[in-house]
């Protein structure tokens, strides 16, 4: 029996007005590993008030894009959470469990909160 191939996860943040803020491509996700991507409220440049409305996204198998490079396509299903902290580093807001089984999913919509 041959393996299943490691898939390729992509993890996104978007602004209110559908512009990518931050970009995170692991080309080779393997079962039982974990990674992150951190987005700060300095990070968002395109708000100015001191909330921001931020669409998170995780992709699987991704078309391959500047950042990330050709892989073999896996199977896989990712289980997400995403945590917001406050300016102390004390979490605010925490969801989990969302999981995804195939090419695209869509998180959540939060407000990330001014440091």
């Amino acid at each position: 029996m041959t393996a299943l191939a490691n898939c390729t996860v992509e993890l996104q943040f978007y602004d209110n007005k559908g512009a990518q803020v931050s970009q995170y491509v692991v080309p080779n996700f393997a079962p039982g590993a974990s990674n992150s991507l951190d987005l700060t409220r300095a990070g968002v440049t395109s708000e100015t008030a001191a909330r921001a409305e931020i669409r998170a996204v995780v992709v699987i198998n991704p078309a391959p894009t500047p950042v990330g490079s050709p892989a073999t396509r896996g199977n896989c299903s990712v289980i997400s959470s995403l945590e917001i902290f406050d300016a102390a580093g004390g979490t605010v807001a925490l969801t989990s469990d969302f999981r995804f089984t195939g090419y695209t999913g869509l998180i959540a919509l939060v407000d990330a909160l001014k440091p």
